[in-house]
């Protein structure tokens, strides 16, 4: 099981567990869909779960908008992962970031060269 914080500025940070990838790369796919569902469903989703062959992935949204993402083994609800996610030490504070004078693309946040 991990768990990774992604911030509304879509900075992430691992807060539990271990993960290999690339975190920016799973802030901004994480970001895109879950947004593409708030759209589609004309509401604000507060909670989303995916399921895969062997795992299951919860995106938490929390009240200041960050989202944690759980990835954990099938058979566990929603609420289960909430409980879970509860007992997690807090975060640290966020620190604000100064708004950068260059415009950042999707691709130039991907990494992705053109």
């Amino acid at each position: 099981m991990n768990a990774i914080l992604i911030q509304p500025d879509g900075r992430a940070s691992l807060v539990h567990g271990e993960f290999s990838g690339d975190l920016t790369t799973i802030a901004v796919l994480t970001q895109a869909a879950v947004s593409a569902l708030d759209a589609a469903s004309g509401t604000t989703n507060t909670a989303v779960q995916c399921h895969q062959d062997h795992a299951c992935i919860t995106l938490l949204r929390d009240d200041d908008g960050a989202w944690l993402r759980v990835e954990h083994q099938r058979g566990l609800t929603v609420e289960q992962v909430i409980h879970w996610a509860e007992s997690l030490p807090p975060s640290p504070a966020v620190v604000t970031p100064k708004p950068s004078a260059r415009t950042t693309s999707l691709a130039d946040a991907m990494n992705v060269k053109l």
